[in-house]
Protein backbone atom coordinates (compact mmCIF):
# COMPACT_ATOMS: atom_id res chain seq x y z
CA UNK A 1 0.00 0.00 0.00
CA UNK A 2 1.36 3.10 -0.92
CA UNK A 3 0.40 7.22 0.04
CA UNK A 4 -2.76 7.24 -1.62
CA UNK A 5 -5.04 5.22 -3.57
CA UNK A 6 -7.53 6.83 -6.16
CA UNK A 7 -11.33 6.02 -5.45
CA UNK A 8 -14.38 6.50 -7.35
CA UNK A 9 -17.87 7.69 -5.29
CA UNK A 10 -20.25 6.76 -7.54
CA UNK A 11 -20.80 5.49 -11.00
CA UNK A 12 -22.45 5.89 -14.15
CA UNK A 13 -24.22 4.04 -16.84
CA UNK A 14 -22.01 2.99 -19.41
CA UNK A 15 -23.50 5.03 -23.00
CA UNK A 16 -24.91 2.29 -25.64
CA UNK A 17 -22.55 3.86 -28.07
CA UNK A 18 -19.99 2.28 -26.12
CA UNK A 19 -18.39 -0.85 -27.86
CA UNK A 20 -17.49 -2.43 -23.90
CA UNK A 21 -22.16 -1.63 -23.80
CA UNK A 22 -22.11 -4.59 -25.83
CA UNK A 23 -19.07 -7.26 -25.47
CA UNK A 24 -19.80 -10.53 -23.51
CA UNK A 25 -19.41 -10.36 -19.90
CA UNK A 26 -16.54 -12.85 -19.47
CA UNK A 27 -14.80 -10.31 -22.08
CA UNK A 28 -15.59 -7.26 -20.18
CA UNK A 29 -14.56 -9.36 -17.03
CA UNK A 30 -11.39 -10.47 -18.49
CA UNK A 31 -10.20 -7.22 -20.89
CA UNK A 32 -12.24 -4.27 -18.44
CA UNK A 33 -11.55 -4.16 -15.32
CA UNK A 34 -13.04 -0.35 -15.54
CA UNK A 35 -16.21 -1.58 -16.12
CA UNK A 36 -18.11 -3.36 -13.17
CA UNK A 37 -21.47 -5.32 -14.09
CA UNK A 38 -24.30 -4.54 -11.40
CA UNK A 39 -26.36 -7.33 -10.25
CA UNK A 40 -29.40 -6.24 -12.52
CA UNK A 41 -26.67 -6.50 -15.48
CA UNK A 42 -26.06 -2.86 -16.00
CA UNK A 43 -22.33 -1.64 -17.20
CA UNK A 44 -20.81 1.06 -15.14
CA UNK A 45 -18.10 2.75 -15.36
CA UNK A 46 -16.83 5.47 -12.44
CA UNK A 47 -18.04 8.76 -12.84
CA UNK A 48 -15.27 11.18 -13.77
CA UNK A 49 -16.89 13.85 -11.42
CA UNK A 50 -16.69 11.62 -8.05
CA UNK A 51 -13.11 10.71 -8.47
CA UNK A 52 -10.88 11.01 -5.39
CA UNK A 53 -7.45 11.01 -4.44
CA UNK A 54 -7.56 9.18 -0.41
CA UNK A 55 -4.62 9.16 1.67
CA UNK A 56 -3.19 6.78 3.65
CA UNK A 57 -3.92 6.75 7.08
CA UNK A 58 -6.87 7.65 9.75
CA UNK A 59 -7.82 11.27 9.19
CA UNK A 60 -5.55 11.22 6.95
CA UNK A 61 -7.89 12.90 4.26
CA UNK A 62 -8.77 13.23 1.18
CA UNK A 63 -8.63 15.31 -2.66
CA UNK A 64 -10.72 15.73 -5.51
CA UNK A 65 -9.34 14.61 -8.53
CA UNK A 66 -10.65 17.68 -10.43
CA UNK A 67 -9.10 19.79 -7.57
CA UNK A 68 -6.71 22.01 -9.23
CA UNK A 69 -4.52 21.57 -6.10
CA UNK A 70 -4.96 17.78 -6.07
CA UNK A 71 -1.54 17.17 -7.50
CA UNK A 72 0.05 19.56 -4.91
CA UNK A 73 -1.96 18.06 -2.20
CA UNK A 74 -0.86 14.11 -3.10
CA UNK A 75 2.81 15.65 -3.80
CA UNK A 76 3.20 16.97 0.01
CA UNK A 77 1.13 14.39 1.06
CA UNK A 78 3.56 11.33 -0.04
CA UNK A 79 6.63 12.99 0.86
CA UNK A 80 4.85 13.25 4.50
CA UNK A 81 4.05 9.64 4.09
CA UNK A 82 7.84 9.00 3.12
CA UNK A 83 9.13 10.57 6.37
CA UNK A 84 6.62 9.11 8.38
CA UNK A 85 7.80 5.74 6.79
CA UNK A 86 11.40 6.23 7.20
CA UNK A 87 11.12 7.47 10.77
CA UNK A 88 8.97 3.87 11.46
CA UNK A 89 11.70 1.95 10.39
CA UNK A 90 14.52 3.88 12.61
CA UNK A 91 12.01 3.68 15.83
CA UNK A 92 11.51 -0.23 14.81
CA UNK A 93 15.62 -0.93 13.72
CA UNK A 94 16.18 0.88 16.97
CA UNK A 95 14.34 -1.77 19.06
CA UNK A 96 16.07 -4.74 17.70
Amino acid sequence: MGPLTRFAYSSIPLPLDDVRAHLPEDMIKSNHPEVSISYKGERLINDPKEDWFEFTGKKAGRAKCSNSKSKEKCDEYSKKYQSMKEEANRVISSMK
